[in-house]
């Protein structure tokens, strides 16, 4: 029996000769989005807001969650423990700017 050998189709398939008018560009689309603020001194509390979470106390402060989970360490300032998070008493953050102005 003679041994029947197919072609591999490995070539790429032919082009499409389309002989429509050439594409005409639009404009494009103008985004709306806000841009974002920079976080340093544009951040204030609600009214009525005591506990800031760790990120919003950075930014109350001005500087990264990583210095407040510092502080917490050192004690500069007390950590209230509420569920999983770690709060930060908007007094006590006050506080330790009026200790540090003292300094």
């Amino acid at each position: 029996m003679p041994i029947i050998r197919r072609k591999l189709a490995t070539s790429r398939p032919k082009a499409a000769h389309n002989h429509a008018a050439p594409l005409t560009l639009k404009p494009a689309p103008v985004s709306i989005r806000p841009q974002k603020q920079p976080v340093v001194g544009k951040w204030e509390p609600q009214d009525g807001q005591r506990l800031l979470s760790v990120k919003e106390a950075a930014k109350y402060l001005g500087s990264s969650p990583w210095h407040i989970r510092r502080a917490f360490r050192d004690g500069d300032f007390p950590r209230i423990r509420w569920g999983r998070r770690d709060m930060v008493d908007i007094v006590d953050l006050n506080a330790f700017i009026e200790k540090l102005k003292a300094a």
